[in-house]
């Protein structure tokens, strides 16, 4: 017992290629994890929240609009409500089927290309030559938007966990909320000052902005994601090799 407990320690000591024989590096202490599991956390709830201003933001930027889309292309106020609707119709439509991509492709690749596909379409639609144009740029900036709120639930269910999801969730609902409402207000403020491709260019110029911020706490979160993860690979391999 004495001569298999003694070989199976000196198993587990790291030799390196020149010959030196050292102890194996020490792993985070529980606290350490549980530190590093919080600070992961407060990245993703963050680029939620941010994703989420960036995508509803774009996606009610032109209702304040409607006039001044109709008096520009001669259209009634049906057909310039259409500039909303269509939008609103692809986000219905593409929703389920961008979700089950995700189980594909990772739900983290599907929600950075709704954040960067939908930022570059709203930088263009300011500069649609004609309406129909400008309707096909809305619906696939829809599709695009719609990649964000069809997987960011699932998305925090996988990261955090039943017991951490609900402050997350809460903080992405709060910034659709407040997407939502900053899109039509800095429409609303700089169209008459500006004009409406301005006005619109300016509410893209924003979401820029929010989802620079999403990115940037999607990098984060998973720099500190992977400590956790590599604690819990070594953790698995060392009891495998102890059986």
């Amino acid at each position: 017992m004495g001569h298999s407990g003694g070989t199976r320690s000196l198993a587990t000591l790291k030799i390196s290629r020149r010959g030196h024989i050292g102890l194996p590096a020490a792993q985070p202490s529980e606290g350490d994890r549980e530190l590093t599991t919080r600070r992961a956390a407060r990245y993703l709830t963050l680029a939620v929240a941010a994703a989420g201003i960036a995508s509803f933001s774009l996606l009610y930027a032109p209702q304040p609009v409607l006039p001044q889309l109709a008096e520009t292309y001669r259209l009634d106020a049906g057909s310039a409500s259409l500039a909303l609707g269509v939008a609103t119709a692809a986000i219905a439509i593409a929703v389920l089927p961008i979700a089950t991509l995700s189980e594909i492709v990772g739900r983290r690749k599907v929600i950075v290309t709704s954040l960067v596909v939908s930022v570059l379409l709203g930088l263009l639609i300011p500069f649609s030559p004609s309406y129909p144009i400008l309707l096909v740029l809305r619906g696939l900036q829809g599709v695009a938007i719609a990649g964000f709120p069809g997987v960011a639930a699932a998305f925090l269910v996988e990261k955090l966990g039943a017991r951490g999801v609900a402050g997350a969730v809460g903080a992405m609902i709060a910034g659709n909320t407040i997407g939502g409402m900053l899109g039509r207000l800095a429409t609303g403020f700089t169209t008459d000052w500006l004009g409406w491709q301005a006005a619109l260019g300016s509410s893209a110029v924003i979401a820029l902005a929010c989802a620079a911020v999403a990115l940037f706490a999607l990098h984060k979160q998973r720099r500190w994601e992977e400590p956790t993860r590599r604690v819990r690979s070594t953790g698995r391999s060392a009891l495998t090799r102890g059986r």
